[in-house]
């Protein structure tokens, strides 16, 4: 399905003269662990291995008595499971990036079929952990990737140092200059605390970014929507869920909005009714200020 959504796309805009990159899916990551992925991997593993000898011997599976006599015995690392073969883990690391890397490259190919003229891009999320990035580097046309640094909330010459050093990795990938695909121009929506940028501070990361090999400074969001605000809400309504069946939202002391929302068996509360509550009357106002539950 992905492939058909891609490949349509393609032939829909990829004459298009304002069309000059691809942006293929946003922020690879994710793990998963159906029957069909973990009979991949041991798939991957027979294909590196050969042999359990082979793969025993490997992961020094005899400390501890963690040999495996069978390969339908390995699963990947979860917590219900094993999680103390370092070999298991690290080459479940492996896999899952190879499992990326073969994804986007198919999306790329269903694009690259309609117009092989027009580069490829997916952006990247810096220091994640779960993927191995320079394993994307061969196979995408341009790097790029979302910078978001919490500005004032430590020391503002570590948080840039870190910037910095995250940039140089990005430009390392495929040793060539690469995009800043997302940053904000004001704060972030997504933190405990967002705090506004101080004068300047906004231009001084921007002109960090081109410094250290980027060709562009690029925005998520430019302009805040409507309906994230209303997420927003939920999210802060999620917090006092247990205190009621009425949410009294006041803003500045004057605008006050009263939602209802039931609760479950385990006392939660379904905030989705609150923030489709919010969109249907129309709010978009900013959430930073107060909120209290009527018990």
């Amino acid at each position: 399905k992905t492939r058909e959504m891609d490949k349509r796309l393609a032939k829909r805009f990829a004459n298009h003269p304002g069309v000059i990159l691809w942006h293929l899916s946003n922020e690879y990551g994710g793990e998963c662990y159906c029957p069909l992925c973990q009979q991949a991997f041991r798939d991957w593993l027979k294909k590196k291995y050969k042999t359990l000898d082979d793969l025993n011997h490997a992961w020094w599976t005899d400390f501890w008595s963690h040999t495996y006599t069978s390969w339908d015995q390995i699963h990947a690392p979860q917590p219900n499971g094993e999680m103390n073969v370092h070999g298991l883990t690290l080459d479940w690391k492996r896999f899952v990036t190879y499992q990326t890397v073969d994804f986007m490259k198919m999306e790329r190919d269903a694009v690259k079929e309609v117009n092989p003229d027009i580069p490829v891009t997916a952006n990247l999320m810096g220091f994640y952990d779960g993927l191995d990035y320079f394993k994307f580097g061969p196979e995408l046309d341009v790097v790029s990737w979302d910078n978001y640094p919490q500005w004032h909330t430590t020391d503002n010459v570590e948080i840039a140092v870190s910037s910095a050093m995250t940039h140089d990795v990005m430009r390392s990938i495929k040793h060539e200059n690469f995009l800043l695909m997302e940053s904000t121009p004001s704060m972030t929506n997504w933190t405990p605390i967002s705090m506004l940028k101080r004068p300047g501070m906004h231009l001084l990361s921007s002109m960090q970014a081109v410094a250290h090999g980027s060709n562009s400074v690029q925005y998520f969001q430019f302009r805040k929507s409507r309906e994230q605000n209303a997420v927003e809400l939920a999210r802060t309504v999620r917090k006092i869920e247990p205190h009621g069946h009425f949410a009294y939202l006041l803003f500045d002391d004057e605008l006050r909005f009263d939602a209802e929302y039931g609760l479950d068996g385990a006392g939660h509360a379904d905030v989705g009714d609150v923030s489709g509550a919010l969109r249907q009357n129309g709010f978009i106002g900013r959430l930073h200020v107060r909120v209290r539950a009527e018990h």
